[in-house]
């Protein structure tokens, strides 16, 4: 990006540019494991590869992006803010629509 591209961009651009470069170089890593696993499972055989890209080749990112679960005290948590909000009235149930 050059120093006018970014004095030009407001806040809200700049962080969707960045999202989207980080993005691209992820799935860039991705795509190079993938082939590295795939030449090493032709050239080494299959028995002494393993199957799991994770295992084969882990990347610093691979966690980020795996789904975690949640402890206990934070879905207690969760829950208490949930009830919160709803004795205030907010989360309110949607009303059925009409078919007229």
């Amino acid at each position: 990006m050059a120093p006018k591209d970014f004095y030009c961009m407001t806040l809200w651009e700049y962080k969707a540019a960045r999202e989207q470069f980080e993005r691209h170089s992820i799935e860039s890593w991705r795509r190079s494991r993938l082939l590295m696993h795939t030449m090493a499972k032709l050239m080494g055989g299959s028995k002494s590869v393993t199957s799991e890209l994770t295992k084969f080749l882990p990347l610093p990112f691979d966690e980020d992006y795996a789904p975690r679960k949640l402890d206990r005290e934070q879905e207690i948590d969760n829950m208490k803010l949930i009830a919160k909000y709803k004795e205030m009235g907010f989360l309110k149930p949607l009303d059925k629509p009409t078919n007229e």
